[in-house]
């Protein structure tokens, strides 16, 4: 991803301190400490709790055709709270966690088992995994690069593709002021903190238009989130299925 990484966003996300703040640092520090995904998602997400946490697992299992003894590709795994998941749950084999922030792919081996990691998606061949998740990953991707992602799950995937929390572009101007509101920032000094990290907004139609090019070979369909998620309104979620 060429692009991304001339990015803010990719030297934020490779920072080594990027993955360290006062949630986080007692898990990533201590040693043989007892990974929980839930722990682990409440790094990302501070105001979650185990009520949210399972209800935002159930609606990803409903949409999302796991079985056991399958293989899931997490795109964008962050610190691997969700991968490490449903491999403990479905006892997932040849799995593959992708994630653009090395230190925190780094961490992901230090407990995530049946495996491999990688920082780049385009590496892996054909019919890969039977699924593919990406967790709130889309709005820092230009349409350039979601184009070349979306091709590659496609290639790599035989079942289906979730992709979780694409930020709505008819409601951009909402996101935004409802973000700088929650940092507690001006209008000029939003601006000055995302001017190199820009969000990105998709219409339901880049997707619907780019399954076009696949001959009526797949089928796309839209979810609303669940209203546990963070900015649940200002998102939707995809799954591009293989028929």
């Amino acid at each position: 991803m060429k692009n991304f990484k001339n990015s803010g966003w990719f030297n934020l996300f490779n920072n080594k301190n990027f993955i360290y703040n006062r949630d986080s640092k007692i898990i990533l520090v201590k040693k043989n400490y007892r990974y929980s995904s839930f722990k682990l998602l409440k790094v990302i997400h501070h105001n979650i709790d185990k009520k949210k946490f399972n209800k935002i697992i159930n609606f990803v299992e409903k949409i999302v055709p796991i079985k056991k003894g399958s293989s899931l590709l997490d795109f964008g795994s962050g610190n691997g709270a969700l991968l490490y998941y449903f491999i403990n749950k479905f006892k997932l084999t040849k799995n593959l966690s992708v994630e653009i922030s090395m230190p925190l792919l780094n961490f992901q081996k230090k407990f995530i088992k049946k495996t491999n990691f990688s920082n780049n998606i385009k590496f892996f061949h054909d019919n890969r995994v039977d699924n593919t998740l990406c967790y709130s990953v889309f709005q820092y991707l230009n349409k350039k690069d979601a184009k070349n992602v979306l091709k590659n799950m496609i290639k790599i995937t035989r079942k289906c593709i979730v992709i979780f929390d694409v930020k709505n572009k008819k409601l951009s101007n909402q996101f935004k002021m409802n973000q700088r509101i929650r940092q507690n920032l001006s209008i000029k000094e939003f601006n000055k903190k995302y001017q190199d990290t820009p969000y990105n907004f998709y219409s339901k139609n880049f997707f619907i238009n780019l399954i076009k090019n696949y001959k009526n070979k797949l089928r796309v369909e839209f979810f609303k989130m669940p209203r546990e998620s963070i900015d649940y309104k200002f998102g939707y979620c995809v799954k591009i299925s293989k028929k």
